[in-house]
C-alpha cells in the first residue's frame, strides 16, 4: 500500500487510475466512485474524440483537484488520529510531532504549487514575450487578464493548494502553537512561526480570498516575515532525541 505522498505523486504525473485504485477500501469509496465516474467518463469522451485539447485538460485538472482534495482529507484524519487530545496542552512531545506533522503537509503542498507555478510563469513568459525579475505573486496578478484557457486553468489549479491545503494546515498548525505555551519556552523560533502564520492567514482572509487574480500567497518577502527555515530541522531533532 503506497503512502499519501507517494500517491500524491502520482496525481501529480496523471495516473489517476493507479491513484484511484490505490484509494479504494480507505474509507472513502462513496467519494472515489464519483471520481471514477469523471475519470470514466472523460475517457470515453476522449475515446471518442468529442473533446477539444483544452476541454481534455480542463477535464483533467477537474479530477486532479477532486483527487488532491481526497488526499488532503485522509491526511488530515491520518494526523488527527495519531496525535488524538494533544492539541491543548498535551505531552510536549506529541504536540510537536503534531506540529511537524501539520508543517509538513504545508510544505507538500508549496511544493507541489511550485512545480505548477514554475511551468505556468514559464509558459505566460514565452507566449507573452514578457520578462523580468517581477516577483511571481506580482507576476500572475499582473498577467491574469491575459491568461488563455490553458492558463486559467493552471491557475486554478494553483490557486487550490493556498485554499485547500497551504491554508488547512497553517490554520492548524497556529491554533496548535496557541494552545501550548510550553512550545515558546522550548523553541525561541516559534514565536517566528507565529508571527508568519499569523500574517499568511491574515492576508488570505482579507486580500486572497477577495482576489481571485491570486493564485499565489507569499509574505517573506514583501512582508518580510519569512518562515524560520532552520525551526523545522529543530523539531525534528528534538523528537528524535526523546523516543
Amino acid at each position: 500500500m503506497l503512502t499519501y505522498k507517494e500517491i500524491r505523486l502520482l496525481v501529480v504525473h496523471n495516473k489517476f487510475k493507479q491513484v484511484l485504485a490505490e484509494l479504494s477500501g480507505r474509507g472513502v469509496d462513496d467519494k472515489v466512485l464519483e471520481l471514477k465516474g469523471w475519470y470514466n467518463s472523460l475517457q470515453d469522451k476522449a475515446r471518442q474524440g468529442l473533446l477539444t485539447g483544452s476541454e481534455e485538460m480542463v477535464e483533467e485538472n477537474k479530477i486532479r483537484r477532486g483527487l488532491l482534495g481526497l488526499l488532503t482529507d485522509l491526511e488530515e484524519q491520518v494526523a488527527v488520529n495519531s496525535t488524538s487530545g494533544t492539541e491543548h496542552g498535551g505531552d510536549l512531545g506529541k504536540v510537536i510531532q503534531q506540529l511537524v506533522e501539520f508543517l509538513s503537509f504545508a510544505y507538500e503542498g508549496f511544493q507541489s504549487q511550485c512545480d505548477i507555478r514554475n511551468d505556468l510563469r514559464r509558459k505566460m513568459e514565452v507566449r507573452l514575450s514578457v520578462r523580468g525579475p517581477r516577483e511571481h505573486e506580482d507576476f500572475f496578478n499582473a498577467h491574469y487578464s491575459n491568461m488563455n484557457e490553458f492558463e486559467l486553468s493552471d491557475h486554478m489549479e494553483m490557486r487550490d493548494y493556498s485554499k485547500r491545503v497551504i491554508y488547512k494546515y497553517n490554520k492548524k498548525s497556529l491554533e496548535l502553537i496557541l494552545g501550548n505555551e510550553e512550545l515558546f519556552g522550548q523553541f525561541p523560533d516559534i514565536r517566528k512561526l507565529e508571527r508568519h502564520l499569523l500574517v499568511w492567514l491574515g492576508k488570505f482572509e482579507w486580500l486572497f480570498e477577495q482576489n481571485p487574480s491570486m493564485g499565489l500567497l507569499y509574505v517573506g518577502v514583501k512582508e518580510r516575515v519569512p518562515f524560520p527555515s532552520d525551526l523545522e530541522d529543530r523539531l525534528i531533532q528534538y523528537l528524535e532525541s526523546n523516543k
